[in-house]
């Protein structure tokens, strides 16, 4: 545990002295005694492990938590780390009291299954080393060094590596190998095909949604799509697309074979299922980005409507207006016009106009009816 460094609040949060445990720790006599028992209680409580023994391992928070906490003062340790007999009779005493079992034949087998199934899902040491912990702890097992439980992480990984690739190198046929041979071929323009079905999606344009869709059917065309893997745990998969992105063409195909064909194939289940993803939402974006430019035109149109609508109602105002002037000299035009709209009436559409100009009413179609009425008569009359 000596890589690992404890914080105060890993050190509180981590570590409760429960009333069982001050009892039991009264029953040694003397003070250094009291307070060396406490304190490996304590390592253990915090790592999973007890301390070195020679010389004593010391965390210098934990000791001051302990001496905290029993009232002690924490120079006691100086005499109780040179009494290593009593140091392993009190390690001894604390496993049974916790009920922890050592870590064994039967234990290691059994961390072993575990980091195996592990280690088809995960990649990354610190991950595998924080679930070999926890899975230790749970099983009330007291942690070996971290350089033991390193290895068997290795041992681990390789195994279920080794098991995945060489089982999907089996499962694929001659066929969809020799696409991917292709697709990692550096051509003339020093570009793979591999290099372009890496490439981002790009700006949403009619012109970027059709490389996507060019990306879909180039993969189907390779037969991947048609290899299940769902047997392969999901966060590998994608964990190996990751891992996939960020190597040249030239460093996978350095890969032996079932981990060059396991790698690529998880990369083209991923970049497709992304494709997939990325067409829907760049289709999306460009219905919007055409929804919105259509609206904003529809907008200007309707406002250039609407100030022709407002001229062509002055106009009419204007018009009838002028024809209902009792003083208006033109015996032809205004019985002409009254013969096809009787005054009342025009007198009430002029009026009706009023309401239009003020905004009070926004039936368009109506007043347009209105306006065609007195034009076609006066044109009829002209």
């Amino acid at each position: 545990m000596k890589d690992l460094y404890f914080t105060k609040q890993n050190i509180s949060e981590s570590i409760t002295f429960s009333e069982k445990d001050r009892t039991f720790i009264e029953q040694f006599r003397s003070n250094h005694n009291r307070f060396g028992f406490a304190y490996q209680m304590a390592f253990v409580y915090l790592t999973g492990c007890f301390p070195t023994q020679d010389p004593l391992e010391i965390i210098d928070d934990l000791l001051c938590f302990t001496a905290t906490e029993l009232g002690i003062n924490s120079d006691e340790i100086n005499k109780y780390s040179k009494r290593r007999q009593t140091i392993a009779e009190h390690q001894e005493k604390i496993r049974v009291y916790l009920n922890l079992r050592r870590f064994g034949e039967t234990e290691s087998s059994l961390l072993k299954e575990f980091l195996y199934k592990e280690s088809c899902r995960l990649e990354q040491t610190s991950s595998l080393m924080a679930k070999a912990q926890e899975f230790l702890r749970n099983n009330q097992i007291i942690l070996p060094a971290n350089y033991a439980i390193r290895r068997i992480i290795g041992e681990q990984r390789d195994a279920a590596r080794k098991y995945i690739f060489t089982k999907l190198f089996n499962q694929l046929p001659i066929e969809i190998k020799e696409k991917i041979e292709e697709l990692l071929v550096i051509t003339e323009n020093r570009i793979s095909t591999y290099q372009i079905l890496k490439e981002p999606p790009g700006y949403p344009t009619p012109l970027a949604l059709l490389k996507l869709i060019d990306k879909i059917n180039y993969i189907k065309q390779t037969g991947i799509i048609e290899i299940d893997i769902s047997w392969i745990n999901n966060n590998f998969q994608k964990l190996l697309a990751r891992k996939a992105r960020t190597l040249s063409s030239y460093r996978i195909k350095e890969f032996q074979q079932p981990h060059k064909y396991t790698i690529m194939t998880c990369f083209l289940w991923e970049t497709y299922r992304d494709t997939v993803d990325h067409i829907i939402e760049m289709h999306n974006k460009l219905i919007t980005n055409t929804y919105t430019r259509a609206e904003t035109e529809l907008g200007s149109q309707l406002k250039k409507r609407r100030q022709y609508l407002n001229t062509t109602l002055l106009l009419f105002k204007t018009i009838g207006k002028a024809l209902l002037n009792e003083e208006l000299c033109n015996d032809e035009l205004r019985p002409s016009i009254f013969n096809t709209i009787p005054p009342a009436k025009l007198e009430a559409y002029v009026n009706e106009t009023e309401k239009w100009l003020s905004g009070k009413k926004v039936m368009y179609s109506l007043c347009l009816q209105i306006v065609s009425v007195i034009y076609v008569s006066i044109l009829q009359v002209s």
